[in-house]
């Protein structure tokens, strides 16, 4: 089966017809989501070949028959500055859907610019600091496992530094600062395996295949963004197929998935979009208890994303879920039951309608509902027939309304107003089977966010955007206003120069609220339940230009000042506890928290960062990344140490070139190359609390490839790929531990050399 399966992925169709495809989308208002009518979309504009078509009153336009290839695009429309999208790559197994958002045009006087939609900002309100993830062209990344956030991690200002999780740390900032928000809604963390507190975990429960375009940001957001230190992902699902329903399978190692999408209802162009994913090495589980021994430390992972969408003459309905489940069993051995178990339970879940008011306004009116449930502990044989478990558990369950009001009173201004009510229960056990040590507390409280945001475009090259973003927790009676200002001066047609300050503030994790201890008459204490917001206050500057008109450039200075940050205020406690550290101890952090913590930590983070970025073109794209930078806390002792995440520098190289073959060329042998290297993980020297991640290992270095090949057929496309991670196996330190007894170090390394194959069909 194997070889007859390789046999028809190396052999070419030996028709010379042309295989052909549907090339389809929607052409919008940047800032009002309006439909543009009459809008002129041409294909391959100067080519032999040229195919043209116009948008109907909902902005829809349709190709058809146009050959499986890469392809350009360019939009036109007299009242707005045209969009221009390259490299679209159309293929036998799936319509190309494409949503296209154009700038309205301040005057028709003089040259404009042509905007490439691959590089821009999603939300108009955005200046600096900003990545945008395009799934298509993410996807080519060796080395990140499909995971959305490992994808992200090869961005300029953002670590990962530990194979085995996806946590993203920005600019030597605990992940914990991140807010994940799917759909325009803050919600819990989306990740298989995910810890108390954090924001990342072992894998993105996030399926690519179901993505849109999504935004992340790394410092002085727009005032929308709240409840965040460092970074927000703002997560969007994409819309299926309304006319045409495609199937999707992948498999390899490591997982299986399938996928679905298509129409509803044809004539209303509703639609749906489904996948399923689940790890392939827990299936020994399902064949024999002898063969579970020896397979007990793989992971269970499952999760499911779907996705409806109505739309309406004047707006529209989605709603969406998201849901994953995973397991994981460390067994010490074969002849033992002593195990750590790590489980994690999620659901996201949301309806949305978007509603036009008038030509320049929309209302978009959101509820959501999420839930997490995290447990990581053991089971160890103390005596004969005689066990001892240990667990810490964390439970959150969050129900959000939002309501968000957009319009653009005037052609240079944009006005965006929004309210977010959020109703929190959180839960926590710390189970050590011992009553001076067991913990279960529980508190319910209301966060509430609202926000203003201004855009003034007040001439052709100045944009000024101002705001004032607000939250407020029932919990400890907390309040914040963080007001938020940025200006940007396109110097060139190629050349900008943008600036962005603001002040944020973070409410403290839930494991963090509900540490404490059980008193001697058994009375739960819980002295940082009232603890109040961790608080940043930001400065960007930031110079982005286009070299050789086709390599993006960004070089971008940064500094971050920290304050009211949780630390214990007694010297007889320990100096590594700051709230900028959190997530460094794998959630295992605020379990072992039961003194009373104080808003009087600071810090400081700055740097520089590069990003050089060739987005696909002509069969070639490459980027690369540099960051060098400081990130340092102080606690009450008023000594500034390095956080637990103070790499010093970062630095990534990716590379992809394809090749095609076959008759008219329809056939991609793809390579794709990362190399990456950072500095090591911080460490506190043994006993010497004072010295708090002063030492740090040596520096970590990986280097990735993937080689693909990629084949169209009349009615479907399929695609086997190699990927190798740590192609070189470079033992990287993950963590010493050190005896006194013996006077012996023991030092733990991360992934080695790792291949992995897969398989993927859609049609």
């Amino acid at each position: 089966g194997i070889c007859a399966l390789l046999m028809m992925l190396i052999r070419l169709p030996l028709s010379g017809q042309p295989i052909t495809q549907v090339v389809k989308g929607k052409i919008m208002d940047k800032e009002t989501l309006m439909p543009i009518a009459e809008a002129t979309a041409v294909l391959d504009p100067g080519a032999v070949h040229t195919y043209t078509t116009y948008s109907n009153s909902e902005g829809e336009f349709y190709f058809e028959h146009i050959p499986v290839g890469y392809h350009q695009m360019v939009i036109y429309h007299p009242d707005y500055q045209p969009a221009q999208i390259k490299e679209l790559w159309v293929s036998s197994g799936k319509e190309l859907v494409i949503e296209v958002e154009m700038h309205i045009n301040l005057t028709t006087l003089g040259t404009v610019e042509i905007t490439d939609s691959r590089i821009a900002a999603r939300n108009e309100f955005i200046h600096v600091s900003h990545h945008v993830l395009d799934p298509a062209n993410a996807l080519r990344y060796a080395g990140s496992f499909r995971d959305p956030a490992r994808m992200m991690a090869y961005r300029a200002g953002i670590t990962q530094l530990d194979d085995s999780r996806n946590d993203l740390v920005v600019r030597g900032n605990s992940p914990a600062g991140v807010s994940w928000q799917i759909e325009g809604i803050e919600t819990i963390n989306p990740n298989h395996f995910a810890t108390a507190g954090n924001s990342g975990g072992s894998m993105n429960i996030l399926n690519p295949y179901t993505l849109a375009k999504s935004e992340f940001m790394t410092g002085a957001f727009p005032a929308q963004y709240g409840n965040a230190l460092s970074a927000v992902f703002d997560v969007s699902l994409r819309n299926g197929n309304n006319s045409k329903h495609e199937y999707h399978f992948r498999t390899s190692l490591a997982d299986v998935e399938a996928g679905i999408e298509g129409p509803i209802n044809r004539e209303k162009k509703s639609s749906f979009i489904a996948a399923y994913r689940r790890a392939n090495l827990d299936l020994a589980y399902k064949i024999n208890p002898w063969v579970r021994g020896y397979l007990g430390n793989t992971p269970n992972m499952d999760d499911f994303t779907f996705k409806l969408y109505f739309p309406a003459q004047k707006g529209w309905t989605s709603a969406y879920g998201i849901w994953g489940m995973s397991e994981l069993r460390l067994r010490e051995g074969f002849e033992t039951i002593n195990e750590e178990v790590f489980n994690t339970q999620s659901l996201t879940t949301g309806v949305s309608h978007l509603r036009f008011v008038g030509k320049k306004s929309y209302l978009k009116i959101a509820a959501a509902y999420a839930r997490n449930h995290t447990r990581n502990g053991n089971v160890n044989e103390i005596a004969l027939d005689s066990l001892r478990k240990e667990s810490i558990q964390s439970k959150r369950a969050q129900y959000t309304l939002a309501f968000t009001y957009n319009n653009r009173p005037a052609t240079a201004h944009a006005i965006r107003l929004g309210l977010h009510t959020h109703f929190i229960q959180d839960e926590v056990t710390l189970d050590y089977q011992n009553p001076t040590f067991y913990r279960h507390a529980a508190k319910n409280y209301l966060r509430t966010q609202a926000f203003f945001q201004w855009k003034w475009k007040f001439q052709l090259a100045w944009t000024l955007q101002a705001g004032l973003h607000a939250m407020y927790v029932s919990l400890n009676q907390g309040f914040h206003l963080g007001p938020r200002l940025s200006v940007s001066w396109q110097l060139h047609s190629n050349q900008k120069l943008a600036f962005a300050w603001g002040i944020h503030s973070q409410t403290q994790p839930g494991g963090l609220y509900l540490s404490g201890y059980t008193n001697r008459d058994g009375i739960q204490v819980l002295p940082n339940v009232k603890l109040g917001f961790s608080k940043s206050q930001h400065f960007i500057l930031s110079y982005s230009c286009t070299l050789l008109n086709i390599v993006q450039a960004r070089l971008e200075a940064y500094y971050l000042h920290h304050y009211q940050i949780p630390v214990f205020n007694n010297p007889l406690l320990t100096r590594s506890f700051s709230g900028l550290n959190l997530g460094y101890n794998f959630g295992y952090d605020y379990f072992t928290i039961s003194a009373k913590a104080e808003n009087l930590g600071k810090g400081r983070s700055y740097g520089l960062e590069l990003t050089l970025e060739r987005a696909y073109e002509n069969n070639l794209y490459f980027l690369f990344t540099a960051s060098l930078y400081q990130a340092r806390y102080t606690t009450y002792d008023a000594i500034e140490r390095n956080t637990a995440f103070n790499g010093n520098f970062a630095c990534n190289f990716l590379m992809g070139k394809e090749f095609e073959l076959g008759a008219n060329q329809k056939n991609l042998l793809s390579i794709d190359m990362v190399v990456k290297s950072a500095g090591g993980r911080r460490y506190t020297p043994p006993g010497q609390d004072e010295r708090a991640f002063e030492k740090q290992y040596k520096s970590y270095f990986r280097s990735d490839v993937k080689v693909g090949f990629h084949q169209n057929f009349r009615k479907f496309e399929q695609q086997i790929s190699v990927d190798v991670r740590n192609i070189f196996n470079t033992k990287n330190v993950l963590a010493q531990t050190y005896n006194p007894d013996t006077d012996q170090t023991t030092t733990y390394y991360q992934l080695g050399l790792l291949p992995l194959l897969s398989y993927e069909i859609n049609f």
